[in-house]
C-alpha cells in the first residue's frame, strides 16, 4: 500500500538520502541546524551507537527520529531530534515514530535510559511524559536563552 506509513531504522545512506534527510533536519530545527558532518555521523558507526529511524509517505519524509549513544555516560542513548513534516502533523506520527524508536533502543543490551533535552518552550513535556519519561533538572539554556529541559525513561 502506497498510502500507509512506513518507519524504519536507516542504517546506510546514500549521499543523496543524507541530502534529503538533513534538508528535512534544518527545515523542522531553524534554531538548531546541523551540518552535512555532523549528520553523516549517526550513519558512520557500525557498533549501533547512533539510529536514525525514518517515516515514509508516497515516498515522501514524513518524521524523523535521532539518537546517539552517550559515550560520556554508559548505557544512555540520547535522543537528538523528534520532527514530524508541516503537512503530516495532527495525524499521531510523532507517537509512532517515538515508540518505534523507544522499542529498538531499548532491544539493545548496552542501553537501559533514554535522555533527552528540549526548549521549554516547545511545551514538549506532556508528549514525554505520555511515554513515561520523567522531567530531570534543569540543564542550562540554549544560546538564546531558552531553558533547557531534560527527561530520561529508563528500561
Amino acid at each position: 500500500m502506497e498510502n500507509e506509513l512506513k518507519i524504519f531504522v536507516l542504517q546506510k545512506v546514500t549521499d543523496g538520502e543524507l541530502g534529503e534527510i538533513l534538508n528535512f533536519h534544518n527545515g523542522n530545527f531553524d534554531e538548531s541546524r546541523w551540518s552535512k558532518a555532523y549528520l553523516s555521523s549517526f550513519f558512520d558507526s557500525e557498533d549501533g551507537s547512533s539510529i536514525c529511524v525514518v517515516a515514509k509517505k508516497e515516498n515522501e519524509i514524513a518524521g524523523i527520529v535521532l539518537g546517539k549513544y552517550d559515550k560520556y555516560n554508559p548505557g544512555k542513548m540520547v535522543l537528538q531530534a523528534i520532527a514530524v513534516g508541516e503537512k503530516f502533523r495532527g495525524n499521531g506520527y510523532a507517537k509512532k515514530l517515538l515508540g518505534f524508536f523507544m522499542e529498538d533502543v531499548f532491544k539493545r543490551k548496552y542501553v537501559d535510559e533514554i535522555i533527552l533535552n528540549f526548549r521549554e518552550s516547545k511545551n514538549l513535556e506532556k508528549f514525554y511524559q505520555q511515554f513515561g519519561f520523567s522531567r530531570n533538572e534543569s540543564v542550562g539554556e540554549y544560546n538564546n536563552g531558552d531553558k533547557k529541559i531534560s527527561m530520561s525513561l529508563a528500561k
